[in-house]
């Protein structure tokens, strides 16, 4: 029973250490597994050797710690919308106009009812020169079908390779 015990209290030793983004290896070593098989990356489940992320024990505890931790980091669009509505108010108390309207312009965009326009750095195609526009395709200058010619592209038939088509 001093055994079990002994694993059990080891197992969540790993699942802390493997929680925290410490290596297998680094993580095995502090949870008191010897360095062979830390460096082997394996634990022993009966008669097997498997991860120890695969052990039913260590993934149950690293489950549950895992979902301890995000219950408190998330942050909901309300909580986000919340904060910029304290900040509104805040700053409306100080008579302050220029944070008023950061905050109104930060609820929209947060809320989708706003969008950043990005100016386009391309100009529209019909204003492109040849060249502009062999470059964009992926074309070295002055290498286009148009100048070998071959309105259907640059390549070569069998033809002019010297094989019969």
């Amino acid at each position: 029973m001093a055994r079990q015990g002994r694993n059990v209290e080891r197992f969540e030793r790993l699942a802390r250490e493997l929680a925290q983004g410490v290596s297998i290896n680094d993580a095995m070593l502090a949870a008191g597994y010897s360095a062979t098989s830390a460096k082997r990356g394996v634990i022993r489940h009966y008669s097997d050797w498997i991860s120890p992320t695969a052990h039913p024990v260590v993934a149950a505890k690293l489950a549950e710690i895992r979902a301890h931790a995000s219950e408190g980091a998330s942050i909901t669009l309300q909580d986000i919308v919340a904060q910029f509505g304290e900040a509104y108010t805040m700053a409306k108390e100080d008579r302050n106009h220029n944070a008023m309207i950061q905050a109104t312009m930060g609820q929209a965009k947060v809320l989708g009812l706003m969008v950043e326009k990005r100016k386009n750095p391309l100009k529209p195609l019909s204003q492109m020169s040849e060249e502009e526009l062999s470059i964009l395709v992926g074309e070295t200058p002055g290498d286009s079908a148009a100048v070998h010619g071959r309105p259907w592209g640059g390549g070569v038939c069998g033809r002019e390779r010297g094989r019969p088509v």
